[in-house]
């Protein structure tokens, strides 16, 4: 410990009260370590801070360093940290110092190996845990038969390990044969197991193989056919067990139903009328299956259930009501499911002055007077979220009226009533599915006969999906409003004005999660990613702007938590349940109670554990009445800052969505949990400090594992210059970029505004002034192994330039310009980071498609391959 310590406690000579000589003598170093292991990351902190001799035996102990830099790090916990790599047979003292230098290589993007693999006719599905998942088509059945160009179905899959193992010993005994200097299973599902979707969980060592059967033509099909489709879920073994042989021609013929699955495969049935054949599936560790359906033409219907696939149940679906707001991607987080939806919300605007001659007032005046035309009613409805007939109109053209007095063309004067506008967002919400104990068993009379090999005939497996019942909605996270204008002018004056940008949103896909114990205790920090995709017509087409954007996991969790307890107890339910919310360890969630109480937050103190069942409900509604008071009392001192002021000015002229949200949501329908409850909403204002936005042309979809976030776009100031000298190049400029949002890592003073005024399970000490030990600063790093390419006509490996950039974000707030997708044109980015990036030269050859990262190794995922960076 460094000498700015605390006293070093009572010398040797004076005698030792009590407990004192647990912390001052050597006698008792094993059991201050055992202490040590029981403790939290905070109260590690703290204890660090004690007397020298404590902070001696944490750092001569390695296990100690080892654990508490994990946490440090933010390195979520996998089974790629516990089971892959051989690092169990490794002496704790190595195992701490690969972990410094795999930190130190990622902070420099420098991997110890560059390699490839190639696999013909292949579409790469997921990485996880040192595994990767590909899609094949060995049958080669082609899709159209009449269409040479369309391709063929998908028929087996292959299981690559590419994480690295001094023993492999395992991986021949489950029958793994090496090629290309990785392990593989590979699965022929033959010409009748040909599949949509597929998805694995290494931790439950299962694929999830998704079929559409009863697929109807799409032409034929009348608006009110009845005709239902059938979807499977088949449950497969990831890796075959041990003592098995690897197959004589490196294949193995058809797959092998999971153990510990409760049946054959799982089937819903849905309307064939909605088109639904857009679909993602996804497991997650303990037995939980997803499967999300949407549909490819304009039909304002989609689908998302969730199932219990180890106890044979049905655990909810999700249905976000209005109707056209179908989920767009979805997520499991812990007990519970995020989701992405496009939302319209309806909002109530002050009365306008009637001497306004600015631009947008003479406008809405303009439009209002229009309202009694057809045409212009024709033109500024049927616009749906998503895009495919129109964007949104803005709230600014567009009034929620014209949609209710459709058949109305009374020429009465509303012109003293507060208009109704719509605004447009991009929601995150979470839900919480049903008890698998309480969960849904399928249909015994909806199933029918299989005669499909090793499968039941009289196995029920079949749910209808008006009978699943509805998750609980919890919480949600809006966007800011987008800039959505209409496609035509609106009015006469609308042809005089410029014109203003026009936003159609696309798609917002949800980035990785990992939820542990750790990030549930405040022991770790974590992020997660949302892309939002989004289209504006120019000159020669469509243009895209994409919004990547960040949020904590840890503001999820508190207002999902303080949200849930807040619900919990307005029905005077059982709030014993609240107590394995998350984790079935009770002492998960009371380390999580401690945390929300000591957040500066409003509303933290419904999540007092140690309350639940002592506090009668009188007491708790009268704390909580006084609790807020007080805090708006606070509030409202004289001494606010100026943007303080204005967030509160704009706040009242914005109703509260808690409000709202009963006629956002709608009447649902169907059995469940959440058929009397609404979502609380929470406006972009309010959690904007744990945020961060970035705004670029198309580049790939981020990647994310704890804090850090992969990514790759284009180096266009060299593509630019490339063109300029006209030079033919066989590579393309990338740049990779590694952020790591980690708050014990970027600067203290960014957390001046933080909504989380110190980083997370430090109690208040700063990390950097601690002696952890182990950490001798940037230590000399060996060069990157280059593999080689093993295709006759061979493909260039990435070239890394020699001298990254390594900044860190700015203290204070930088305001960033939004390309006219928000309505706010520029915006502040909150969520500070460390970042660092190297050039690259892409070969032209392969497309690079997506990036994947497990903590340890960056996959970029090509056309028919994957070039792997490993880090570990």
């Amino acid at each position: 410990m460094a000498d700015s310590t605390a006293d070093d406690g009572p010398t040797e000579k004076e005698p030792q009260p009590g407990l004192a000589q647990l912390f001052s003598d050597h006698a008792y170093s094993e059991i201050l370590e055992l202490i040590f292991r029981h403790v939290g990351l905070s109260d590690t902190a703290r204890l660090l801070r004690v007397n020298k001799h404590i902070n001696q035996v944490f750092t001569s102990s390695s296990r100690l360093q080892l654990s508490y830099r994990k946490y440090y790090h933010a390195i979520p916990t996998s089974s790629s940290n516990n089971d892959n790599g051989g690092s169990r047979h490794k002496p704790i003292s190595e195992e701490l110092q690969a972990l410094l230098e795999k930190e130190e290589r990622l902070e420099s993007l420098k991997p110890t190996s560059i390699k490839c693999i190639h696999i013909p006719n292949s579409t790469m599905f997921e990485s996880d845990s040192g595994y990767l998942l590909f899609g094949e088509r060995m049958n080669k059945l082609r899709i159209n038969p009449k269409d040479e160009k369309a391709g063929y179905q998908l028929d087996s899959f292959s299981i690559w390990k590419i994480s690295s193992s001094e023993n492999e010993s395992e991986e021949k005994s489950r029958g793994g044969i090496k090629h290309q200097g990785y392990y593989k299973w590979r699965y022929n599902l033959g010409k009748a197991g040909c599949y949509n979707m597929i998805t694995m969980c290494v931790e439950d060592n299962v694929v999830a193989v998704v079929r559409e059967f009863n697929k109807r033509c799409c032409v034929t099909l009348p608006p009110n056919s009845d005709v239902l489709s059938d979807f499977r879920i088949y449950l497969y073994q990831l890796l075959p067990p041990t003592d098995t042989l690897a197959p004589a021609k490196g294949t193995y013929e058809g797959a092998t139903r999971h153990p510990e699955a409760a049946m054959g495969f799982i089937e819903v049935k849905l309307p064939a009328r909605y088109h639904l054949h857009q679909m993602k599936a996804q497991l997650a560790p303990g037995g939980r299956v997803g499967l999300m359906l949407r549909p490819t033409g304009d039909a304002d219907f989609g689908f998302l259930g969730v199932w219990d696939w180890k106890k044979g149940v049905s655990i909810g679906k999700i249905a976000p009501s209005p109707k056209p707001n179908f989920p767009d991607d979805f997520r499991f987080f812990g007990n519970f499911v995020l989701v992405s939806v496009f939302r319209t919300m309806e909002r109530a605007t002050p009365m306008e002055p009637k001497n306004s001659t600015s631009k947008s007032k003479l406008r809405h005046g303009k439009d209002h007077q229009n309202r009694s035309s057809d045409v212009a009613k024709k033109m500024s409805r049927g616009y749906k979220v998503r895009g495919r007939t129109g964007p949104i109109p803005s709230r600014h053209n567009r009034y929620v009226d014209d949609d209710e007095e459709e058949d109305n063309d009374s020429d009465e004067d509303d012109s003293e009533a507060p208009k109704r506008l719509v605004d447009g967002f991009c929601s995150f919400e979470a839900y919480k599915t049903v008890d698998p104990s309480k969960g849904m068993k399928p249909s015994g009379f909806a199933h029918r006969a299989y005669t499909e090999t090793g499968y039941d005939p009289s196995e029920p497996c079949t749910w209808d999906h008006q009978d699943i019942p509805i998750c609980e909605p919890i919480v949600g996270f809006l966007s800011p409003p987008f800039n959505m204008m209409p496609a035509f002018p609106l009015s006469p004056i609308d042809m005089l004005l410029p014109p203003e940008p026009m936003i159609s949103p696309s798609s917002c896909d949800l980035g990785e999660v990992h939820i542990d114990d750790a990030l549930l205790k405040g022991e770790r920090d974590g992020v997660m990613t949302f892309t939002i995709l989004a289209s504006t017509p120019g000159p020669g087409g469509d243009s895209w702007i994409q919004c990547q954007g960040v949020i904590s996991l840890r503001e999820i969790i508190h207002q999902v938590t303080v949200t849930l307890t807040r619900n919990h107890r307005a029905r005077n339910m059982n709030e014993k349940d609240l107590a394995t919310m998350w984790a079935p360890d009770f002492s998960v969630q009371k380390a999580l109670n401690r945390q929300l109480q000591s957040a500066n937050d409003g509303g933290s103190e419904e999540a007092e554990g140690h309350e639940w069942e002592t506090e009668s409900d009188d007491e708790r509604t009268s704390s909580r009445v006084s609790a807020d008071q007080s805090k708006q009392g606070k509030r409202k001192g004289k001494h606010r800052s100026k943007h303080e002021q204005q967030m509160n000015q704009k706040a009242t002229t914005q109703p509260d969505l808690r409000e709202s949200s009963q006629s956002l949501n709608g009447k649902r329908s169907g059995k469940g949990i959440g058929n009397s409850n609404v979502m609380k909403y929470i406006h972009h204002d309010k959690w904007a400090q744990s945020g961060s936005f970035r705004f670029s042309l198309l580049t790939r979809r981020p990647t994310t594992f704890g804090t850090k976030v992969f990514l790759a776009e284009p180096n266009y100031q060299k593509i630019k210059a490339e063109t300029i000298h006209q030079v033919d190049s066989r590579f393309i400029p990338t740049t990779l970029i590694m952020r790591d949002f980690n708050s014990n890592i970027v600067h203290d003073d960014t957390y001046s505004k933080f909504k989380f005024s110190v980083p997370l399970g430090s109690g208040g000490v700063s990390l950097k002034n601690l002696n952890l030990g182990s950490d001798n600063g940037q230590r000399e790093l060996r060069d990157t192994i280059m593999g080689e390419c093993k295709l006759l006509k061979p493909i260039a490996l990435p070239k890394l330039s020699k001298f990254p950039t390594r900044t860190e974000s700015i203290i204070g707030d930088k305001k960033i310009s939004t390309h006219d997708m928000f309505e706010d044109e520029f915006m502040d980015s909150h969520l500070k980071f460390r970042e660092s990036r190297v050039d690259l030269m892409w070969d032209t050859k392969r497309k690079l498609l997506e990036l994947h990262f497990d903590g340890n190794q960056l996959i970029m995922y090509m056309q028919n391959g994957a070039t792997i960076m490993d880090f570990d």
